[in-house]
């Protein structure tokens, strides 16, 4: 895979969408274990087009998120890796 390669904003926003992604899945499945089903049921039937705008909408505001926190992680390691730069030296006869 070439995520070595990718761009440290593109990385956090990957990182991003998968930590939503692992909470949306744990509040469903805890939501499925209380044994609460009808409230999923009434996200999804009657507000259904709203629930996957909501869904969608979080997606890119997690994704906005971890990008700039990659960005801002990418500027910090790009300035620490910078070598320090000398003067150059003035010969004199």
């Amino acid at each position: 895979m070439f995520w070595k390669n990718w761009p440290s904003w593109l990385k956090g926003g990957l990182i991003g969408v998968i930590i939503y992604i692992i909470y949306f899945l744990v509040v469903i499945f805890t939501i499925y274990t209380r044994g609460e089903q009808w409230k999923l049921g009434i996200a999804m039937g009657w507000l259904g087009s709203m629930f996957v705008t909501g869904f969608i909408i979080a997606i890119l505001q997690f994704f906005l998120i971890g990008a700039l926190i990659g960005w801002v992680y990418g500027k910090i390691k790009s300035k620490k890796q910078q070598p320090v730069q000398t003067q150059p030296q003035v010969q004199t006869k």
